[in-house]
């Protein structure tokens, strides 16, 4: 099973050590742990094969966390001692908050944000940590070893407090950041890594779905052409339009801008595609 490698500078690991890091979406609602196998990015499930953990933290009577859906379903009956959306609170200030709606007991400063439980003051950095560790044992499980360190996501609004709170939860949690990636790069990078992985297959595909969905509209412009070829096929159309540029979107959607080989008398085609990989408009324009 071939993993993700790092090294420091100046050192490399021996070839039959595998340092392993993963990268990390601490959401809102739910968190997941992925890493790298054989060049492809893959989800760790837990031991009953699910990949998400409900961002929820119950704090027992006993001493005991409970965490993810067992959790969740606790929230009603304990709202005081179960915490959900520690994300929403992460790295700031109760003055900044509106508490109205949060069924918590928060502390009495205006500046620090912790929540009574029965265990005590809790901040949304512990919380966070408590999910943190939970995905940091499934994966040491799951890959048979100790993490180097771990990419965790944030929005990109995140100012520095909310990302300096983000990476004391990993430390609490024993997970060294390599860093923190804005989650809309991150949906950039996970586009591009699909596209990358089957180059000629997304070729094919985008060009047989602009000459599906222009192929009407082609062969009447054809007809009035001088030299034009009203009888136009599909294959012919997606064989003659040639690939210029894609463009990601902050959200991991993108569009492939193809020259139009003077179908539509030189106007440039335009694929869309949303960030589940569903083709959304081919259209044409210039």
């Amino acid at each position: 099973m071939a993993l993700l490698q790092i090294a420091e500078p100046g050192l490399s690991a021996a070839p039959h050590q595998h340092r392993l890091a993963v990268g990390i979406d601490l959401g809102t609602t739910n968190s997941l742990v992925a890493t790298v196998k054989s060049g492809h990015a893959a989800c760790l499930p837990d031991e009953e094969g699910r990949f998400l953990l409900p961002s929820v933290v119950r704090y027992g009577a006993d001493g005991q966390i409970i965490t993810g859906r067992a959790a969740l379903q606790s929230q009603t009956a304990d709202p005081a001692n179960t915490v959900s959306s520690a994300k929403r609170l992460i790295g700031r200030k109760l003055e900044d908050i509106d508490t109205s709606h949060l069924p918590y007991r928060f502390g009495q400063s205006d500046q620090l944000i912790d929540m009574q439980t029965r265990q005590g003051a809790k901040t949304p950095i512990d919380v966070s940590a408590d999910i943190l560790r939970v995905l940091k044992a499934r994966a040491e499980q799951s890959l048979g070893g100790e993490l180097v360190g771990a990419v965790i996501t944030v929005p990109a609004y995140f100012d520095d407090a909310q990302r300096q709170a983000t990476k004391d939860a990993a430390r609490l949690a024993g997970l060294n950041v390599l860093r923190l990636l804005n989650e809309p790069t991150a949906a950039a990078i996970a586009t591009l890594h699909r596209l990358y992985a089957a180059p000629q297959d997304w070729h094919d595909r985008l060009t047989a779905h602009a000459a599906h969905a222009l192929i009407t509209t082609a062969r009447e412009w054809q007809e009035d052409a001088e030299n034009g070829n009203p009888n136009l096929s599909e294959a012919e159309f997606a064989r003659r339009i040639r690939l210029e540029e894609i463009t990601i979107s902050e959200d991991g959607s993108f569009t492939a801008w193809f020259d139009d080989d003077n179908i539509f008398w030189g106007h440039v085609i335009m694929v869309s595609i949303n960030a589940d990989g569903e083709y959304e408009d081919a259209e044409f324009a210039g």
